[in-house]
């Protein structure tokens, strides 16, 4: 049974505001808190794709958040890094909105990741596209988007604590 979606109005509000604009977003906070459900639903109103990161290799993730993203892309081509499927959404015709779920996931498996899309985010990134980053381990999120010295610090027109 699906529970009724209540008092996130302020959150939905937060999250509207910051991608009007575009760009990098990030979402983190406890386990079980709905960042999920509230990114989800969200969405759904909005409008975008979601892809739940998995624990394993990046080619292996790649390759999920790919089958994840294929039936809004206008591609036929198949990414087989990182590198790839950025490139993939940058040269998409209209403005998009993504959601990657679990992103420490990612970084876990890949350690570079931050650094390139800090470079994607500066240089290639489509104006107008939104990026929500969101996760659970909120040691992880925190070094990743509010130390001085992380690649993404700095990069996120949003931090939404959930």
């Amino acid at each position: 049974m699906r529970l009724d979606f209540v008092n996130r109005d302020s959150e939905l509000g937060e999250l509207d505001a910051a991608a009007s604009k575009g760009g990098l977003l990030a979402v983190y906070g406890r386990r079980r808190v709905g960042k999920t459900r509230l990114l989800v639903e969200w969405l759904g109103r909005r409008g975008g794709w979601y892809s739940q990161a998995i624990e394993g290799p990046v080619e292996m993730q790649v390759q999920q958040a790919f089958e994840d993203l294929r039936a809004g892309l206008d591609t036929a081509v198949v990414p087989k890094s990182w590198t790839e499927l950025f490139d993939l959404l940058r040269i998409q015709r209209s403005p998009w909105t993504l959601c990657l779920d679990e992103f420490p996931y990612l970084v876990a498996s890949d350690r570079t990741l931050p650094s390139r899309l800090q470079r994607w985010v500066d240089h290639d990134m489509p104006a107008c596209s939104t990026l929500i980053l969101s996760g659970s381990s909120t040691r992880t999120m925190h070094s990743l988007f509010q130390h001085r010295a992380a690649p993404l610090f700095g990069r996120a027109r949003k931090l939404l604590h959930v």
